[in-house]
């Protein structure tokens, strides 16, 4: 029985036995096509047929869907967690296309049923890996826990506290003297300040700066509060004196 061997072929054949073949069946040769044809080459077992995917159309669809979901806020989905959750879809489904496109259609369609009345299920979430989630994010409600020992707080209305940070802004600086340059820089500085909070949200950064600038916006409020009573007490003394010479008939 002759046990020998032919000689393996060389890489370079077996692509180009694999490429005519492809011509041989008219087929096109894409990526899935071309490593079937070169395993049947080299007799090696076919690779399995990988599920198809999201076309072109209904692709950019979702990814329009996710971009609108994250800039509109919710009773329940927050921006923060709804960043945090397509976080964890990503992280934990990373690795199978059909499992991250059916998340995602889950977590985006969650999204949309958020309203004021309605429960939104976040159940699809409780499967994946909790190595791969994000940060521990609190419950916004009773029924909506995406970590077991999370706290539950109330929902944070945004828009309040963006009413809040413009009002407390409004207030200092119309406290400060519109003619004073040192005023004018402080008050620059907050607007700014304010402006970063909407965009980056009240980072610790963020806080220490505004702590810097109220502070010298005190010490500026306590000068003027300082110059001004003094200008009353003399005032006061002014009138006084100006009083008991008018009630004094001998200086004329």
């Amino acid at each position: 029985m002759d046990t020998s061997r032919a000689p393996a072929a060389s890489p370079a054949l077996v692509a180009k036995a694999a490429l005519r073949q492809l011509a041989i069946a008219k087929l096109e040769p894409t990526p899935e096509n071309y490593a079937r044809a070169y395993a049947e080459q080299l007799g090696q077992p076919l690779p399995p047929p990988q599920p198809p995917g999201l076309q072109g159309p209904e692709l950019a669809a979702l990814i329009e869907r996710i971009a609108r979901g994250l800039e509109r806020g919710g009773r329940t989905w927050t921006t923060g967690r709804k960043k945090d959750s397509l976080h964890r879809v990503l992280a934990s489904s990373r690795s199978d296309v059909q499992r991250l496109q059916q998340r995602l259609k889950q977590l985006v369609a969650s999204w949309d049923s958020d309203s004021a009345d309605d429960a939104v299920d976040t159940g699809f979430l409780d499967d994946m890996d909790p190595e791969a989630a994000a940060p521990e994010v609190p419950a916004a409600v009773p029924t909506i826990q995406l970590q077991p020992a999370a706290p539950v707080q109330p929902p944070i209305d945004e828009a309040a506290w963006d009413r809040i940070a413009d009002t407390l802004q409004a207030t200092v600086r119309s406290a400060l003297p519109e003619d004073e340059p040192r005023a004018a820089e402080l008050a620059d500085l907050l607007a700014g300040l304010r402006r970063r909070i909407a965009r980056e949200g009240a980072t610790p950064e963020i806080a220490a700066q505004v702590d810097a600038v109220c502070e010298r916006a005190r010490r500026l409020l306590g000068h003027h509060h300082t110059l001004l009573d003094g200008l009353r007490s003399l005032c006061q003394e002014l009138t006084s004196a100006i009083t008991e010479l008018a009630e004094d008939d001998s200086w004329a």
